[in-house]
């Protein structure tokens, strides 16, 4: 037995019936609001060869930290381009 529906009630699959001249739900456009593109998360992917390489995670102490940051802004530098620098001057490279 199916009863009739009134405006604003829903189906039970996410779609609703809309009044006379009213909107249809977003919810009951299905796959019509989705993009077919699927976007990756994050930066674009450098060219083979052009990656930086490997990521080191180092934990530094606070007043080690704001020490370094001080030595970067100095040098007009963030943190990360100091510290290579710093060390490719230490050994040499």
């Amino acid at each position: 037995m199916s009863l009739p529906l009134e405006p604003g009630q829903h189906f039970g699959l996410g779609v609703s019936f809309a009044a006379e001249g009213g909107q249809q739900s977003y919810r009951s456009l299905g796959d019509m609001g989705k993009s077919t593109k699927t976007r990756s998360v994050g930066p674009p992917e450098l060219p083979k060869g052009h990656t930086m390489g490997t990521i080191v995670p180092v934990r530094f102490k606070l007043d080690e930290f704001k020490a370094i940051s001080k030595a970067a802004e100095a040098r007009n530098q963030n943190v990360s381009q100091w510290i290579r620098s710093t060390l490719d001057a230490a050994i040499g490279t």
